[in-house]
This record gives structure tokens, C-alpha cells and sequence, in this order.
């Protein structure tokens, strides 16, 4: 039987905050991953500084091999040409006042990076790439699995996955899983480098088959396959973080007019949230969890207590 063709994985993260996070997440994934550069800025979309250690604390994972490269990036404000390069032809957004002319350029900036990272990927001879954050794992046997899929069915040039979303502790996993909300995984890279002339690129609401972040669909990916959650899950830490890295991740998340509540109220609510400290792994807990967005406060009812599977500090925790 002849041999396979292999897959050279890249991973680009993201990142300005949620540093406490980065290392073990890249642990997670560095063994099925070939490359891993890190687009990082030093000012947010916001206009707010980075913790002091953030630059050195990158330099020390690259020391340590977990990342190949690090790229800074300068957050800018966009012209309605530069947003119209990177808004799909096939998006509903509307033209003028209160349409493509309102959004924020948070958006554009996060569109920006994630380009970025795809052509650094490429640039690299990488054949597929995963666009991630600093608060995203995945088990390594499931990316396995997800390449080897792709090994023996590369007419697939996207993939996409659930995600188990985990509440101020790495123990605390909530349930029932939301069969509504998916994450991007492992796309294909094609043809020529992303540019804006009509490269395969990210673009702002570009159509895809299920719900996802706006700004993490590949333009030109036309072939998609939906991983169950049995077969690669993404585990989602997104609000596990230090006290000062939660009030960080409100005041600068790029939806941050979505939640209702200022940032520190939102902070305030998550820490002084607790669970039965008598309750074992394995066990469901049912709890009101103060989800900050209005859309998920409520749809989440029960914490299901699991072992931290991927070594997230526990420093956190304090």
C-alpha cells in the first residue's frame, strides 16, 4: 500500500493578554504540531498597555522551543477601503451609517492578526494551520486523529469542532455542552499566500455552515468536515484566568459591548462564584453560573467536576 502524504501543521496564536495561560496551552498541542508562531501586541485594540512581562515571557517560551516565532503587530485604525478588503462579498453587513462604517476596529485588527499568522504558516511550507488563542486546548490524540483523517480524505479543506467550556477553574467544566456554538480547527492551506487581492484569506462574516466567530472563517474553504465531540472537542478556558487577567480580558475583548455589565462587576461576580467544595471528578453539580453574556447566562446549568487534564497553573487558582 503505498505511504500516505504527511501534513505539516502550523499553529498561530494570538495574543495581548492571558499570558498565564500560553504556555500550557502550546503544551498541549506541540507534539502533533510543527510550528507555532505567536502574533502578539504590546498595546491592545483599545488602546491599553500590556503587562510589563509579557514580551519576556514570550522570549522564554522561544527559548524553551514551544514557539518558532514571534511577530509583533501595531493594532491601526481602518478606512472603509481597508474594511471592505477584508469584509466578505457574500456578508450581510451593511454599507454607511450603522453598518460597516460602525464596527469597530477591533474586529479588522483581530482579522489582521489571524491573516497574519496563515501567512507565516504558509511561508513556512506548512499544508494546514490551526488559528487559535491563548486560552484554547486540545488532547493530543484528537489532533492526531483529525490529521489522520485528513491524510486520507485531503478533498476536506476546513474542519470544525464543538468546544467544552470551562468557569474560573480548569476543574470546572460546564454542562450541558452548547451544540450551537462551534470553533474553526485544522484548515488547509491552498494556492498562493493570503493577500488582499483576493488571496484565500480571513474574512469578516464570511458565510460558513455553523455558528463560529466571525473573524475565524477562511475565505475560499469550500469543503468542510464537523468533527463530533467524540472524535476532537476544543476545551475552552475563558474565563479561567488570574483576577487581574479576568478584568484584563473584559476591558479589551473585542465584543466587550456585548456584556452588560462593567468589567469589574463581571470579575467581581466570577471570583465570589463557588461550587460544593465536598463535590468529587466525575460529579454534576447543579449551579447558577454567572456567564457575564447575556445570550449563554442561563443555558449553562450545571458544573461537571474533571481532573485539570492539561496542567493549567494552578497558580490561577489562588
Amino acid at each position: 500500500m503505498p505511504r500516505l502524504p504527511g501534513i505539516r501543521l502550523g499553529a498561530c496564536y494570538n495574543i495581548f493578554d492571558g499570558e498565564e495561560l500560553l504556555e500550557s496551552s502550546i503544551q498541549s498541542i506541540r507534539s502533533e504540531v510543527d510550528y507555532v508562531v505567536v502574533v502578539y501586541q504590546i498595546v491592545s485594540n483599545f488602546g491599553v498597555s500590556a503587562n510589563d512581562g509579557l514580551v519576556e515571557g514570550l522570549r522564554d517560551l522561544q527559548q524553551m522551543g514551544l514557539i518558532d516565532e514571534l511577530v509583533e503587530y501595531h493594532p491601526k485604525e481602518f478606512s472603509t477601503e481597508d474594511r471592505m478588503q477584508l469584509l466578505s462579498e457574500y456578508s450581510n453587513v451593511a454599507m454607511g451609517e450603522g453598518g460597516l462604517a460602525s464596527l469597530g476596529n477591533q474586529f479588522f485588527n483581530e482579522l489582521t492578526k489571524r491573516n497574519i499568522g496563515h501567512q507565516h504558516c504558509a511561508s513556512t511550507n506548512c499544508t494546514h494551520f490551526i488559528s487559535m488563542d491563548a486560552d484554547e486546548y486540545y488532547a493530543t490524540s484528537q489532533i492526531k486523529f483529525a490529521k489522520d483523517f485528513l491524510i486520507r480524505n485531503p478533498e476536506y479543506n476546513a474542519t470544525a469542532c464543538l468546544m467544552f467550556q470551562y468557569f474560573k477553574s480548569p476543574y470546572y467544566r460546564l454542562n450541558p455542552v452548547d451544540k450551537s456554538a462551534y470553533v474553526p480547527f485544522i484548515y488547509k492551506i491552498t494556492g498562493n499566500l493570503p493577500d488582499v487581492e483576493g488571496g484565500v484569506m480571513f474574512k469578516l462574516a464570511h458565510p460558513f455552515p455553523v455558528s463560529v466567530d466571525p473573524t475565524r472563517v477562511l475565505a475560499g474553504a469550500s469543503r468542510l468536515k464537523i468533527f463530533n465531540e467524540n472524535e476532537v472537542v476544543m476545551h475552552h478556558m475563558s474565563f479561567v484566568r488570574t483576577a487581574s487577567g479576568l478584568l484584563s480580558k473584559m476591558t479589551n475583548v473585542s465584543n466587550r459591548s456585548n456584556y452588560k455589565l462593567p468589567a469589574h462587576e463581571i470579575v467581581y461576580n466570577i471570583l465570589n462564584w463557588t461550587i460544593s467544595d465536598t463535590a468529587q471528578v466525575g460529579e454534576l453539580i447543579p449551579s447558577t453560573i454567572p456567564h457575564p453574556h447575556p445570550s449563554l447566562f442561563g443555558k449553562f446549568t450545571h458544573v461537571l467536576l474533571v481532573d485539570n487534564n492539561f496542567d493549567v497553573p494552578e497558580t490561577l487558582l489562588d
